[in-house]
């Protein structure tokens, strides 16, 4: 896998290789000035577990709250403004009732 592509990944838990059933064999390409040519360069091999990793890049991260409520908010706003208005003219936590 190229390594910049790894990097967009959620950071993944490494472990020994002998624990591992998952090896990530990252590579970039490097230009040989000499030969004018691309060259497959190994860079690194990460090793984890295969269930593990795979949780990690599936199961997206919440976020803050309050910026999930400004963003439900907001679009309360604009439903009242374009005279659509929705049930509730603004958002209740239910959280705190």
């Amino acid at each position: 896998m190229q390594s910049s592509f790894f990097d967009t990944l959620p950071d993944l838990q490494a472990v020994d290789p002998q624990d591992a059933d998952l090896a990530w064999m990252l590579y970039d390409l490097k230009v040989d000035a000499d030969n004018e040519r691309y060259q497959l360069i190994h860079v690194r091999t990460i090793y984890t577990i295969f269930d593990m990793a795979v949780r990690r890049i599936t199961t997206a991260d919440a976020g803050p709250m309050d910026a999930f409520v400004l963003q439900l908010q907001e679009k309360l706003d604009q439903q009242l403004e374009n005279g659509n208005p929705p049930d509730a003219s603004t958002f209740v936590d239910p959280a705190l009732n």
